[in-house]
């Protein structure tokens, strides 16, 4: 990624290798600390290994739009607050519905 920032030209092809080289880097250095969270604010149900991914990816999809938004010179704080409010409002209603589709384990009786 250090390559392609400084030693590149910013060709369409470029750009694209950027963003994924960055929605690679956020979501692997976020999800350790995802995991984390989860495991010391634990609730019920158990939160799965696929929404601890989900919530990664969607706080590096957040990094690659604040990154395209600062290229464009159009980031501001307000803007970049109202996409993490839409952001977390979405994470929220999935997690709403995956509660709601909830069903506990049958146990096995003698």
């Amino acid at each position: 990624m250090i390559f392609l920032v400084f030693f590149t030209l910013p060709f369409l092809l470029n750009r694209w290798l950027f963003f994924l080289l960055l929605m690679m880097a956020v979501t692997g250095t976020l999800l350790p600390f995802v995991g984390y969270l989860h495991m010391r604010f634990p609730s019920t149900p158990q939160v799965k290994m696929e929404t601890v991914i989900r919530e990664a990816l969607m706080l590096g999809f957040f990094g690659d739009l604040l990154a395209w938004l600062q290229i464009g010179r159009v980031l501001t704080f307000p803007i970049s607050l109202f996409i993490l409010v839409c952001l977390g409002s979405l994470e929220l209603l999935i997690r709403i519905r995956e509660k709601s589709r909830w069903t506990p384990q049958e146990t096995k009786h003698g």
